[in-house]
């Protein structure tokens, strides 16, 4: 009775599992989270994969970013391929006269003379072109024509050659000219300045610009001036132009005008070829 009480007991008494040791558990269970993940994960194609870019592209740069970089840009200095308008200042216009203060005469002989030779630097040649033009537009209009004068033609080919230098384009302070060599003769001065590139007649388009803009044009054909000196610096393939007009103290031109000619006709318009 009692073995078999004994071995009813011992089939009837629950098994209990082997203990198992708690870090094999931990890590079979991590195991098991793990692994699918990991597989997802390299299913996933490489393009699709958060923080990655598609293999072949680049990162392009915020717009407002490029924005300032094109602000912030400089003018180009190579020729370019499109034709502009000379660029010139606003207004265009600077005149100085010394009638409102005295101003000491001088015995000088004056400085009248011819422009520069054809057989001259581009530069020059630029220049007689420019002053040919400008009394071409005077004739048309009955106005005398201007005389050149070496020392208004000095200044300009400093004030050019200053501008192409420094990148600086300005006009120069005419009220304080007069004490320059020579300029102490004239009893009124003007002035008109322009730079072009990438055109194959800048003479052309030089003198163009000048008579579109009314205050230029007012220079050019100013009864009251007299004479004229012209230069033009090339650097860099760009051509920086500078006039300076003079009424001298004894002209007998007609009175000073603030009227504005015309723009048409402008009849100086036929294209060299001459360029920097």
């Amino acid at each position: 009775m009692h073995d078999q009480e004994r071995r009813t007991r011992a089939r009837t008494r629950p098994r209990h599992a082997r203990p198992a040791k708690p870090w094999l558990t931990n890590l079979r269970t991590a195991f098991l989270i793990a692994f699918p993940l990991l597989l997802a994960w390299a299913l996933i194609p490489a393009g699709a994969k958060p923080g990655q870019e598609p293999a072949g592209t680049a990162t392009a740069a915020p717009t407002s970013d490029a924005v300032r970089q094109v602000a912030k840009a400089p003018r180009p200095a190579t020729p370019t391929t499109r034709p502009r308008r000379p660029a010139t200042t606003s207004p265009a216009t600077t005149r100085a006269t010394a009638t409102t203060r005295p101003k000491p005469r001088t015995t000088a002989a004056p400085t009248t003379a011819t422009p520069p030779p054809a057989s001259v630097s581009t530069a020059e040649r630029l220049a007689r072109d420019l002053f040919e033009r400008l009394n071409a537009e005077r004739r048309a209009r009955d106005l005398a024509e201007l005389d050149w004068d070496n020392d208004l033609a000095r200044m300009a080919a400093q004030w050019s050659a200053r501008m192409a230098r420094t990148g600086d384009f300005s006009h120069r302070d005419l009220g304080a000219a007069g004490g320059l060599p020579g300029i102490g003769r004239f009893s009124a001065l003007g002035e008109n300045i322009a730079w072009v590139e990438g055109y194959p007649s800048m003479g052309y388009q030089l003198h163009f610009g000048w008579m579109r803009s009314a205050g230029h044009r007012a220079n050019q054909l100013q009864p009251g001036f007299d004479t004229v000196g012209i230069a033009v610096v090339c650097d860099g393939g760009r051509a920086w132009a500078t006039q300076n007009f003079g009424r001298l103290d004894s002209s007998r031109a007609p009175a000073m005008t603030s009227a504005t000619p015309p723009e048409d006709p402008i009849v100086a318009l036929r294209s060299d070829g001459v360029h920097c």
